[in-house]
């Protein structure tokens, strides 16, 4: 409705039959949860849209992915419908439809959540991650090539990691928790790159 400047906390939560909204060009703010859990299969955010807070889209279907004007300063989509922050720094949220292999870009240092995928490449300059990768059955090859590695970057309905079967490290990956490795009950192979000084 033109005149609305935001998407208020909890505004649409949880109505799964929701599946579709137009967001009117004087929306600056998506507030927590607003969108979340609904059945919205594809999203346009108009150029007005300067802040989206945690959890706004999460659980959100976007199956036909998250668009963005073009002509927004904060925010950017790429070809699949990711959303990102506009430098690419900050990777919002995947839709649920993206499926096979996925390279998040370099620039990307937070993630606040991804799933999806089968094989899934996390750059090195990932920081901040925590419990924001949701993590599906679907799984089966996860490439890190960040610095630190634990559960505490996952979240999932069963609390386990147990889809993953291979999983590849960084030149530059220093660590990785016991609960996360106990937790990967399907894992089959952990490589390293020879150039990896942290791991023998």
């Amino acid at each position: 409705e033109p005149g609305v400047t935001e998407i208020g906390k909890n505004a649409f939560w949880d109505c799964r039959n929701l599946k579709e909204i137009s967001i009117s060009n004087t929306v600056t703010h998506i507030a927590e949860y607003a969108l979340s859990d609904t059945g919205i299969e594809s999203i346009f955010l108009p150029a007005s849209v300067s802040q989206i807070d945690h959890d706004a889209l999460g659980g959100m279907t976007a199956s036909e992915g998250i668009w963005v004007d073009e002509n927004n300063p904060y925010f950017c989509n790429d070809e699949y419908g990711v959303l990102y922050s506009k430098d690419k720094t900050v990777l919002y949220k995947a839709p649920a439809s993206l499926s096979g292999s996925y390279v998040i870009p370099n620039t990307v240092h937070t993630l606040k959540m991804f799933s999806g995928v089968t094989d899934l490449t996390v750059g090195e300059n990932v920081r901040d991650a925590s419990s924001s990768l949701k993590i599906y059955p679907g799984l089966r090859k996860l490439t890190w090539l960040a610095p630190g590695l634990s559960s505490g970057y996952f979240w999932t309905s069963t609390m386990e990691n147990d889809c993953i079967q291979i999983l590849e490290l960084g030149s530059q990956t220093r660590g990785i928790s016991a609960d996360f490795i106990s937790s990967c009950t399907a894992l089959e192979t952990i490589t390293v790159p020879e150039e990896n000084s942290f791991f023998q």
